[in-house]
């Protein structure tokens, strides 16, 4: 009781002086357990379903995942699917269809699975990623989004993607691309600490995925770098805390407004020169699309 009573007034004080400590993590076990376990509870599946936008993912980030979704597709899997925000878009994909696809929503928690509404092509599993209920060579499509990007043991969570995938089937999913990591890094003069990068994060760039398809039987088809503006860290340098979460605030009334048209134009050509050129040290986002043979 009395070091609960110590560690809220230190919690305080450090609120106050606006001081924050990285967590620092005993083992790489201990780092995938942590983040593994990190939504399982009613409190954190409720904070996750109403705090973590959707603003990004429904304006960016599922145009680019929508674009790669076959229309024919009968089996569709959604790894790492959380309260359903990529599988409710799914779902919605298919509506116009007479047949629609078996979609499967898999997540370890329960909790977070519960706010997804159900649906008569839908499953919902309680599973863990790295031993997926699912026979081999089932789905047409298999995806993870903000997900495999928070754990390092990124290969094992591929290897069951390709395991249930069944040949000619894609694998679609989002990482932070290291080769923008590594240039947060060398601006240490700027930014000593990146947010982009921390100890469960991914270390995936285009040459060691080139490499785990070769070993694997797969074809890295294409990576589309993605979020120029929000959330790089090469802005993160350049602005306080407060003024960047302006720019955030702004950047999406941009969306929004019909107001903004010209100016959201600019916006996207911008983004448009950085994801055509294929830049992966610009973008803190990137989407990767892989052919299983």
């Amino acid at each position: 009781m009395e070091f609960a009573f110590f560690k809220k007034i230190k919690s305080k004080i450090l609120s106050i002086l606006n001081i924050k400590f990285r967590r620092k993590f005993k083992s790489r076990h201990e780092t995938i357990s942590y983040k593994s376990n990190a939504w399982k509870s009613k409190k954190s599946s409720y904070v996750y379903d109403k705090k973590v936008e959707r603003f990004f993912f429904n304006k960016i980030t599922w145009p680019l995942i929508s674009k790669n979704i076959n229309r024919n597709s009968e089996y569709i899997i959604d790894v790492g699917a959380g309260t359903g925000r990529l599988t409710s878009k799914i779902i919605e994909m298919f509506n116009d269809l007479e047949k629609t696809p078996l979609i499967k929503a898999i997540d370890i928690s329960k909790n977070m699975l519960d706010y997804l509404p159900p649906k008569p092509n839908l499953e919902k599993i309680v599973a863990e990623a790295t031993n997926l209920p699912i026979k081999n060579n089932s789905a047409d499509i298999t995806l993870a989004m903000d997900f495999i990007l928070h754990f390092p043991n990124w290969e094992d969570f591929l290897h069951e993607m390709v395991r249930v995938t069944s040949s000619e089937g894609k694998i679609i999913f989002n990482y932070v691309p290291q080769e923008h990591i590594k240039l947060t890094q060398d601006l240490t003069l700027l930014n000593p600490y990146p947010v982009a990068y921390t100890e469960y994060t991914a270390n995936i760039s285009e040459s060691n995925l080139s490499k785990f398809c070769k070993n694997n039987n797969c074809t890295l088809q294409k990576i589309i770098p993605y979020n120029f503006f929000v959330c790089n860290e090469l802005f993160r340098p350049l602005l306080s805390s407060s003024n960047y979460i302006k720019f955030i605030n702004e950047y999406q009334k941009i969306y929004t407004d019909e107001k903004n048209k010209k100016l959201l134009e600019v916006y996207k050509d911008i983004e448009d020169l950085f994801i055509k050129n294929g830049d992966l040290k610009m973008c803190n986002l990137a989407l990767a699309i892989i052919k299983v043979n």
